[in-house]
């Protein structure tokens, strides 16, 4: 399944129990409502484990914030977990201004980092 907005791109790969959501763009308050609606129909179909692909994200406010910290403790009430995989320097740099970073699981961020 692939949803396509003006700003966001949202590409899911579900395996049983499991899914990976590719994002690319603006994840904003524009387009914050179709992330979660995607994260909510991954839950729904069973997926307790949800992986981030973030590369392509160029741009992050607080709204998108909101949804990872929502998806995040939605998933460990289901003992579950989130992983931020590949996020860009945006996203990072929204995680680390809020100080959030820590609560997630980033997966090469070491790579991000030295990112010119």
């Amino acid at each position: 399944m692939t949803h396509r907005l003006e700003q966001l791109t949202i590409a899911v790969t579900q395996s049983p129990g499991s899914a990976l959501v590719t994002i690319g763009g603006e994840i904003d308050v524009a387009s914050v409502s179709s992330l979660r609606r995607c994260f909510t129909q991954c839950m729904d179909e069973g997926c307790t484990d949800i992986t981030l692909e973030m590369s392509g994200v160029s741009f992050m406010d607080s709204s998108g914030i909101a949804a990872l910290l929502m998806l995040n403790h939605e998933l460990e009430e289901l003992d579950g977990a989130l992983t931020l995989s590949n996020p860009s320097r945006a996203v990072m740099k929204v995680l680390d201004i809020t100080a959030l970073s820590s609560l997630f699981t980033i997966t090469n961020r070491e790579e991000t980092d030295t990112v010119a």
